[in-house]
């Protein structure tokens, strides 16, 4: 049933009609008629609710007249009349509804909202105290609801006597800086000429994608910036593909050519998992290279490595239980404490760690957190015998080269892909090594092995060789360690080696010739080319000799000196450096995103478990990137009202 014309129109049809009559009464005198006119006028005037269009006056003023089955409704506020139509006149009653919800400016016509103008010591002292809210990460709402937690911060920016802003206030804040800063991100990327993103998902409390911005610059080496947290509602391909379009399209990362196909000029590479939703969705990125989380895939080889032997799978599970229980009960904490300090005084404080699902190395880990207390679990009859103690620590050789692995390449401020290609012939090689003598440890260390070549022959192998190697082979570092022999041991890895340096050769720009009239001399062309590949193979050739001649140095505290230094000692080799820091600075693994998720926990408290996703992710975006942007030079209103973060000590 539809809406009809006089029932949707405020007071019109038989409103009007009662309205005029009642004025006739009323200027013949009856006093109730006044009154009912009145109600009625107030009822119908602007602002009212549209319920009342669907009935008419009834004999009293408590009373009202269904239009629609001419039923008397008795009522006090509106609650009874949409009772009634609900009960009685549903279909009618929904469309009422979807014409409240979404009003008109014919049907609905609120009063103008009056604005109170803040002064302005009031403004400027309450965006400091928004401020130092967003910065010590405590809700807007506090200064509402929980007034007791923040009264030091309100006394101490506003006095006693100014108030403090509202909620409401502080959010068109928080919205007014986000979008400040993100048009003056998007100017400074346009002198940016390669970006690489990483990105991960979190569904802890919130359902949100994390991406991340890596680039390099000439004073602070690598740099990671978040571009957002984006609230996302499926995890698959094509909606991942949207919002990280939407999102980069905001930095101006992307644009639209005229065949109506999406381009992203300035991003080279997506690092993410190896999940098997996220090589789909980076593949809908026209021209963006998937790499694969480096530590991701160590942490699955150390696994499968491990569920491949039934009994030390089980063994690391009952070992898991043990440390639930005593970390779960403050009586047995106590008393297992007590235990070890009686066996073993020189240990004065161990925390024992359980296996977790999401974090690196969790079962060395654990392990490693459970030898030094061996005495204690005997003593207190954990019920671990002397050969499983034994499976434990022959585990711990195969498991600590993937450890040490992972801790170098997490790193987010020094270029990583140079080490993942010499790093995992490495592991190899000392997965190879090692011969246990125990049949469970050599189950574990052949599913290792079995792992690891799945592993390379499935995410590194197809990598355009460019994309693994030029990091390498352009890396001073790497050069002058002992990594680079092992990469050139088989015909395979020579091959791809001298694949990649005439890649490297093809890259680098062509020489100006001394004279105008031979470069444009067509029949000039093959002596060109002959001098382009002599120089670039004597700049290729005069990079390797000074690597050998002049290699990083080693400061006093044992140091070596970074790439990007010795490249500056180097100048002639300017365009060597240029293209080293175009594929360098890729990051190898997607672990800045994951301590992100760090950041996010501690704002994602109890009493804010209803703030919109858009203003978490509002916080997120300002509380992670404050340090960066004061180091790039980004200045707004939001980095610019302390100098230093000691003003909000108190």
């Amino acid at each position: 049933m539809m809406i009809s014309p006089n029932v949707a129109s405020g007071s019109g049809g038989a409103g009007d009609s009662a309205g005029g009559g009642d004025s006739s009464e009323e200027s013949a005198g009856t006093g109730d008629s006044g009154v009912k006119s009145k109600s009625m006028a107030n009822r119908h005037g602007q602002g009212g609710s549209i319920v009342y269009a669907s009935f008419e006056d009834g004999n009293t003023d408590r009373e009202m007249v269904c239009k629609l089955c001419k039923t008397v409704v008795r009522f006090h506020t509106t609650s009874n009349l949409w009772s009634h139509l609900k009960r009685k006149h549903r279909s009618y009653h929904n469309e009422v509804k979807l014409a409240s919800s979404r009003p008109t400016q014919e049907s609905f016509n609120p009063r103008p909202f009056k604005r109170r103008r803040m002064d302005t010591d009031v403004k400027r002292k309450g965006y400091e105290l928004y401020h130092c809210l967003v910065w010590k990460s405590y809700p807007f709402s506090d200064v509402e609801v929980r007034p007791g937690i923040v009264d030091p911060l309100v006394r101490m920016f506003m006095g006693e006597t100014m108030a403090p802003p509202s909620r409401i206030t502080m959010t068109k804040w928080l919205n007014e800086d986000v979008e400040e800063i993100t048009s003056k991100i998007r100017y400074y990327f346009g002198g940016v000429d390669s970006i690489y993103l990483s990105g991960d998902s979190w569904s802890a409390k919130r359902s949100m994608f994390g991406l991340m911005a890596h680039f390099p610059t000439s004073t602070y080496g690598n740099v990671t910036l978040l571009l957002g947290v984006i609230p996302k509602d499926k995890h698959d391909a094509t909606g991942i593909r949207d919002l990280v379009r939407a999102k980069l399209k905001e930095f101006g990362l992307c644009n639209r050519t005229e065949d109506e196909l999406w381009v992203y000029p300035k991003v080279r590479g997506f690092t993410s998992d190896t999940t098997a939703v996220m090589p789909k969705f980076v593949g809908k990125l026209s021209g963006v290279q998937w790499i694969p989380c480096a530590c991701h895939v160590l942490n699955l080889i150390a696994k499968k490595g491990v569920q491949s032997s039934l009994v030390l799978n089980e063994l690391l599970k009952k070992c898991s239980g043990i440390v639930s229980v005593i970390n779960g009960s403050s009586v047995k904490k106590k008393e297992f404490m007590a235990k070890l300090h009686e066996l073993k005084p020189e240990i004065k404080h161990l925390t024992l760690k359980g296996m977790v699902e999401t974090r690196f190395n969790t079962h060395l880990l654990m392990i490693r957190s459970m030898l030094p207390a061996r005495l204690a679990f005997e003593a207190l009859n954990y019920r671990v015998s002397s050969r499983e103690w034994t499976l434990l620590e022959g585990l711990v050789p195969l498991l600590q080269p993937i450890e040490s692995l992972s801790r170098r390449l997490e790193g987010a401020k020094y270029p990583t892909m140079s080490l993942v290609y010499p790093m995992m012939t490495v592991l190899i090689e000392t997965i190879n090594a090692h011969e246990p003598t125990e049949r469970e440890l050599k189950l574990v260390r052949g599913g290792m092995m079995k792992v690891v070549q799945s592993k390379w022959k499935q995410f590194y192998r197809p990598m355009p060789v460019e994309m693994k190697l030029t990091p390498v082979i352009l890396d001073p570092q790497v050069r002058a360690s002992r990594l680079y022999p092992k990469i050139s041991t088989t015909a395979r890895q020579q091959t791809d080696i001298r694949l990649c340096e005439a890649s490297i050769r093809r890259s680098l720009p062509e020489p100006q010739s001394s004279s105008d009239q031979s470069r444009d001399d067509p029949f000039d062309l093959g002596l060109s080319m002959s001098v382009q590949e002599s120089l670039s193979g004597d700049l290729l050739t005069t990079y390797l000799s000074e690597c050998e001649s002049d290699p990083p140095k080693v400061n006093a505290r044992g140091h070596r000196e970074s790439s990007d230094e010795w490249y500056r000692r180097h100048p002639k080799l300017d365009p060597l450096a240029k293209l080293y820091r175009t594929y360098s600075f890729c990051p190898a693994a997607a672990c800045s995103v994951k301590r992100l998720w760090s950041k996010a926990k501690l704002l994602n408290i109890d009493v804010r478990t209803n703030t919109k996703d858009e203003n978490f992710s509002s916080l997120l975006f300002l509380r992670y990137n404050e340090a960066v942007l004061k180091k790039l030079g980004i200045h707004s209103r939001f980095l610019d009202v302390f100098a230093n973060d000691q003003a909000y000590t108190f």
